[in-house]
């Protein structure tokens, strides 16, 4: 049995990154680069909900199981949300891992290219 070193024993810091990249909302978390190796497990979730619901996004509510060790940064979600047409008002971004929360407003949204085609969050690779 490995004994964790202190460090280890609370859930990691948790980083999110909002920025607009051409006509999308681009979305990343992260565990920072950390001194001490420790083993990270659990599930990242992200949602972007309206007004306290989800809301109308394709893929919206992504799910990722997270099996890694800290040291270097760690790459929780990458995502590309794009084609938002509804309400500007009351959007944030959900994120869950290690059995905390997170909630960020958005500095900038995905511009309306279409009404009639869905607003979509994918993962970027």
């Amino acid at each position: 049995m490995i004994a964790l070193v202190p460090q280890c024993a609370a859930p990691p810091a948790v980083q999110i990154g909002l920025q607009g990249v051409s006509t999308t909302a681009r979305i990343d978390v992260w565990i920072p680069p950390m001194t001490a190796v420790c083993p990270v497990r659990g599930t990242v979730k992200v949602r972007i909900v309206q007004a306290g619901k989800l809301a109308r996004v394709r893929g919206n509510h992504y799910a990722r199981r997270v099996r890694a060790m800290t040291g270097p940064q760690v790459t929780l979600a990458r995502l590309d949300w794009a084609n938002w047409c509804g309400s500007r008002r009351r959007l944030r971004l959900q994120v869950t891992f290690g059995g905390r929360a997170f909630t960020r407003s958005f500095p900038v949204l995905p511009l309306c290219l279409g009404a009639q085609r869905a607003s979509r969050l994918v993962r970027v690779p």
